[in-house]
């Protein structure tokens, strides 16, 4: 009864539920923004996704960080986002070096990094790596959609 109730509890739909019942922190500033969103689990990233749209934002959720460190032969430049919201443990790209790649192409983009600890559980250790690599904002995971969406307000208030 316990797991039952605790997975519940952590579920997509609920996490969904709960955050539509807090207000909006972007209808604070009324602006639509556009995030990136780079995740290896699928459930979280289409989680994530599909609060900051509720919220009226133009997400682009992908897997990899890959086109960022190694754009495809003979492609433009990719696009540039007004936040990007990165996992620090990642298969292919690691989230440092995603970091690094996005300050370079978009020093203007303002990054949020976000990690569980991975196999290590020093979630915390990861966070401070990437805030010194230009990280304005960090999630500890689990969270919930309003810590998001007050991750992602906290990051555009951040010069």
């Amino acid at each position: 009864m316990f797991c039952r109730s605790r997975r519940r509890r952590h579920s997509r739909r609920y996490l969904l539920w709960r955050s539509e019942r807090r207000p909006s922190v972007f209808s604070l500033t009324g602006l639509m923004v556009s995030i990136l969103v780079v995740d290896d689990d699928p459930d979280f990233r289409d989680w994530a996704a599909a609060i900051l749209r509720q919220r009226g934002h133009e997400v682009l959720a992908t897997s990899s960080a890959r086109f960022m460190v190694e754009p495809p032969h003979g492609a433009q430049q990719p696009p540039a986002f007004d936040v990007a919201i990165i996992d620090m443990i990642m298969p292919e790209v690691d989230g440092i070096e995603a970091i690094r790649a996005l300050k370079t192409l978009s020093p203007s983009t303002r990054i949020v990094a976000m990690s569980g600890g991975g196999d290590y559980g020093d979630a915390e250790g990861y966070l401070r790596m990437a805030e010194r690599f230009g990280a304005v904002g960090r999630l500890a995971k689990p969270f919930a959609g309003p810590d998001l969406c007050e991750a992602v307000e906290r990051a555009l208030r951040a010069t």
